[in-house]
Order: C-alpha cells, then sequence, then structure tokens
C-alpha cells in the first residue's frame, strides 16, 4: 500500500492517505507526535478504546484542552472545559489569537458538511494551534446527507484527511476491562465477535441480536433507556415514573432534560442539557445544571414547555457517552427507521454487552 509511515514505539503514526493505522500502546506515548505534527485525526475501530483519554492527559499536562463534541449532553460528561461545535463556529475566531492552545474535535464523523468546513477554515487560520479530530469509524453520522452519489462514509473520511494530515487506529476497547485483566480480554474477544457478525459477514439484524443480548418487556428493567423517536422517549419516561409511584409532576431528584430552546434575562436553556429538580414550592420548580450546579426556578408550564423526564434518551443524544448501568433499547426493530450505525451506537453505550437489554 502507498503511503509512508513514522514509526514510534508501540503504534504506527502515518500520513492521512497512507496505510490504516494500528495503535496497540498507551495513549499518553502520542502527546509528543501529536504536539509535533499538530494536526491528527485519532479514528477507533469500537468505541470505548480511549480518544477522550488523550485529550484529558493533554489538559493534565501545561496544555489547556478545549473539548468540542457535537451536542450538549456530551459537554456536560466531559470533566473539562467543553462547547459545542455551534456554539464555537458562532463565535469569530480572531486568526492567529487563541487563549487556547490545543482543540480536541471529538465525535467528529457527525458533523455536518458546513461544520467540516468551518474546522478546516478554523485550522488554516490557526496553525499554531494543536487541533485533534477524534471519532469512531462506525458510528451515527451527521443528520445532514454529504452526497448522493458516491459512498457516504469514504466521502467524509476523504473530506476529514483534507483536514487531518496526519492519523491513528485505535483497535483495542478500553472501556470493556482492564488490558491485562482475564474479564477484559474475554470481553474483548467477544466484542470483536460481535463486530465482525454485523459488520464483516453481514448476519440478519434479528439473528445477531438474539446472540449476545436478552430480551426484555419490563420498562423497569434498567435506568437508562435508548430509543429513536422523541415520541417513545417521552411514553417510556411517563411509564417509568408511573412504576416509581410519582404522584405529583414534579419531584425532589426528578432529572429532566431540556427539549425546547429558550433564552432570557437570565440566560440560555440549551437543548440536550440535563437538569435535577432541586426543589418545588407550588406550581414553581427549581432546578439545578448536573455540571455547572447553575440553578433555575421556573413556573410548571414553562417546565412542562421545554423539559421531558430524561428515564429514556434518543441514540443521537447518547452519542459519546459511557453507561455502566443496565441498558435497554427501543425500537430496535424497525429497520424502515434505523441504521445499522444506530443499532451499533446504542447496544455499544454499556461497558459491559451482559447489561444491554432488547425490547421484545
Amino acid at each position: 500500500m502507498a503511503g509512508s509511515t513514522m514509526r514510534f514505539q508501540k503504534y504506527r503514526f502515518t500520513k492521512a492517505k497512507g496505510l490504516r493505522f494500528m495503535m496497540n500502546g498507551t495513549q499518553k506515548q502520542l502527546k509528543t507526535p501529536a504536539i509535533r505534527k499538530k494536526r491528527v485525526m485519532i479514528r477507533a475501530k469500537i468505541e470505548g478504546s480511549g480518544k477522550n483519554f488523550i485529550g484529558k492527559h493533554f489538559n493534565d499536562l501545561s496544555y489547556n484542552t478545549f473539548f468540542v463534541v457535537p451536542q450538549n449532553m456530551q459537554k456536560q460528561d466531559v470533566p473539562c472545559d467543553a462547547v459545542t461545535q455551534n456554539r464555537l463556529f458562532s463565535v469569530p475566531v480572531c486568526k492567529g489569537e487563541s487563549r487556547l492552545p490545543k482543540y480536541d474535535y471529538n465525535e467528529i464523523y457527525m458533523s455536518s458538511p458546513y461544520i467540516l468546513k468551518k474546522i478546516r477554515v478554523f485550522c488554516n487560520e490557526n496553525p499554531h494551534l494543536i487541533v485533534i479530530g477524534a471519532g469512531d469509524v462506525k458510528q451515527l453520522p451527521s443528520t445532514e446527507p454529504f452526497t448522493n452519489n458516491q459512498n457516504g462514509e469514504e466521502h467524509v473520511d476523504n473530506c476529514i484527511d483534507i483536514i487531518f494530515k496526519y492519523n491513528i487506529f485505535l483497535q483495542i476497547c478500553k472501556r470493556v476491562g482492564g488490558k491485562d485483566t482475564e474479564e477484559g480480554e474475554r470481553n474483548r474477544t467477544k466484542l470483536n465477535e460481535i463486530y465482525d457478525d454485523f459488520w464483516e459477514t453481514y448476519l440478519d439484524w434479528k439473528l445477531w441480536i438474539e446472540a449476545p443480548f436478552s430480551y426484555t418487556k419490563d420498562v423497569m428493567t434498567s435506568k437508562n433507556n435508548i430509543a429513536y423517536t422523541n415520541i417513545r422517549c417521552q411514553a417510556v419516561a411517563n411509564e417509568v415514573r408511573k412504576r416509581l409511584n410519582k404522584k405529583d409532576k414534579y419531584e425532589l431528584g426528578d432529572i429532566l432534560i431540556c427539549r425546547v430552546y429558550k433564552k432570557d434575562e437570565e440566560g440560555k436553556l440549551n437543548v440536550n442539557i440535563r437538569w435535577e429538580v432541586v426543589e418545588v414550592e407550588g406550581r414553581n420548580v427549581t432546578i439545578q445544571d448536573i455540571k455547572s450546579k447553575e440553578t433555575r426556578t421556573f413556573d410548571e408550564d414553562t417546565i412542562d414547555k421545554h423539559f421531558r423526564y430524561a428515564y429514556c434518551s434518543t441514540c443521537h443524544s447518547r452519542q459519546g457517552t459511557t453507561i455502566r448501568d443496565n441498558i435497554t433499547i427501543h425500537e430496535w426493530h424497525k429497520n424502515y427507521l434505523v441504521s445499522k450505525e444506530w443499532l451499533w451506537c446504542a447496544v455499544t453505550r454499556a461497558t459491559d454487552f451482559n447489561n444491554v437489554f432488547v425490547q421484545k
């Protein structure tokens, strides 16, 4: 295969249009070539391979790492400064000036053509910054179409390769267990077999689901429910509250997720941000951002209009998150709606496939 390859200890680091790259070492080893090359794309075969850890490692050093994510739910899961793509590019960036030396564009495969163009312009105008892209090769694509006359995945890869000259390809999933543990190796072997059945041999969806996962009819099987449509999310959430014997519309400890944007004198309510109910007084409800701890008070009518219960989420809003408890996948059988990428993204939110259940 064409393309020059630079070797560094336990992984191979190559030019974007060369070989498909592999890495079997630790992510900490990547900081020196990433600093030197400045434009690096980190792809992963399977979710949970440690892409975010690399950015977090930079943050632990003297570098101020700024995570750029597709949506707000993932923003709340990042342990350092983060901003959504839309928010970042709504603010002009002066050429050659920035207080942040390193940017990490996470889940970049979900980016629209417009956002990818913005990233390219940003990179060209700020050559002194370290910019790292990250994304899983089999994940949810952008909701906006890229092309209608060639393979979509290849087209997106070509667009990303124009922005990032160098690539790293991660193959070992770290989410399912320790590197040298018996449990971790067993889970990784199982995960690779499941991956091959789904993506290489194109096993029928139903047969593929029946092999590693369990069916359930009980909506209370897990605290984490993933569905395709917002209507199903709302129905599942309402049923869960009913089964929990919650009598009042809003009670202390309820987790709400914003679904309709709102801006007022006190600030903004952004879509997919999660809030916890911390006080209820009459028709007034006080909620708290689960990450920033900001509190806001609204009447029930405003809460009804802008929020829903967070017992069930869409797969798009869960992209990039890790779930260690049980997960129930709803609407997976609606192949006229869901794609293979959707189903794969949903089940791989879990750290253990024994915790994944599918709605029967």
